[in-house]
């Protein structure tokens, strides 16, 4: 029996979570725009490169765009490209035929590689040949890191929901709303292997350090929170560590996605509550931060039109039970003074094994 013994990527949380990750794993970044998806890359890039490593990475990106987000994690990236510890190719230019790729691949014979924006490349423009490429790169024993964010048209959703079907383990960036760093929540997700399972911490990037955890503070963040009632309390107040329970509603239908499939493998019952709004009185919004406010940090929640979807990270009949008794309290205490407050709302439990495709 082969033994796969893991890659060390300088990702803290994803080594003591995860261990590292699988030589020939096929792994997914994915997040929204300026949510840090490159630099993460950057960072696990770095460390690849100081094992000895040669890594090909393929981005549209010009060179000296990568060389200043490198450099502001104190990466020489230039230094990497003379040594050809790292090959740079524009992805458009050199991804126009499976023979280029074989030919690289022979002659320079890297062990891992990072596809930017592996979605928008004009070449791999269909669920077919993504197939192809992730053959080729098994052929080779190579380890591969996709990087997406989240697609506009319904084909581009397709591959990248192939990407995601066919990947060993997704990384997940949330983007905070805090527009002044790069910081938010991150999750790690196991498709193939990984058995200690799916992990979530709050992330933010910093110079030198590169992509910081929550984890990474826990000891220091502890003693803080001395003072505060919860976890939850401190990061909400905490400017460092901006977070949110409210996800963009294309990353949480990606989500859901994730969970509907969990939950057939396993046979575990999920459960989403939704909310939809009956009348124009009350704005989406507004009733999102309502019931945020009885959230835990694992909880998610999101909105499109006029409905609201909440994913309880606990899923037994307790919480969920506690849970909509907050939201109740809530509800109630927001609109005292409306006395027909529950015509104007109406609530339901789905589970996610049933068939549910949200808009």
């Amino acid at each position: 029996m082969q033994n796969f013994s893991k890659l060390q990527t300088g990702f803290s949380f994803l080594d003591q979570k995860w261990g590292g990750v699988y030589p020939g794993g096929n792994y997914i970044i994915i997040g929204s725009k300026n949510s840090g998806k490159t630099l993460l890359a950057l960072n696990i890039i770095e460390k690849f490169i100081s094992m000895g490593l040669t890594v090909l990475f393929l981005s549209n990106q010009r060179k000296k765009s990568l060389e200043i987000q490198a450099s502001s994690l104190f990466f020489n990236i230039h230094e990497s490209l003379s040594n050809q510890n790292l090959l740079f190719f524009n992805t458009n230019e050199f991804l126009t035929s499976f023979e280029n790729l074989n030919t690289l691949l022979e002659k320079d014979k890297p062990s891992i590689i990072f596809i930017d924006e592996i979605v928008a490349n004009t070449f791999i423009d269909s669920i077919q040949k993504y197939l192809k490429l992730l053959e080729i790169i098994e052929q080779n024993n190579i380890t591969l890191f996709s990087i997406s964010s989240l697609p506009d048209n319904d084909e581009d959703k397709k591959i990248l929901k192939e990407i995601i079907h066919n990947s060993t383990g997704i990384i997940q960036l949330q983007k905070s709303s805090d527009k002044r760093n790069y910081s938010g929540q991150l999750t790690i997700k196991p498709n193939i292997g990984h058995i200690e399972g799916e992990f979530e911490t709050t992330y933010k990037v910093e110079p030198v350090k590169g992509f910081v955890t929550l984890a990474d503070n826990e000891n220091a963040i502890l003693n803080m929170l001395s003072k505060v009632n919860s976890e939850y309390d401190y990061i909400s107040r905490n400017q460092n560590f901006a977070y949110s329970n409210i996800y963009n509603y294309e990353e949480f239908k990606l989500l859901i996605e994730s969970r509907k499939s969990f939950s057939v493998r396993t046979n575990n019952e999920i459960t989403i509550i939704v909310y939809e709004i009956k009348n124009g009185f009350v704005e989406t919004l507004e009733l999102c931060k309502i019931l945020q406010k009885s959230l835990k940090t694992g909880d998610k929640i999101s909105f499109n039109n006029k409905t609201i979807y909440v994913l309880p990270e606990k899923n037994n009949s307790e919480e969920i039970n506690n849970l909509l008794e907050k939201f109740d309290k809530n509800i109630a205490e927001a609109f005292k003074n409306i006395p027909i407050a529950d015509d104007l709302i109406a609530r339901k439990k789905i589970s996610l094994t049933q068939n549910l495709n949200l808009i």
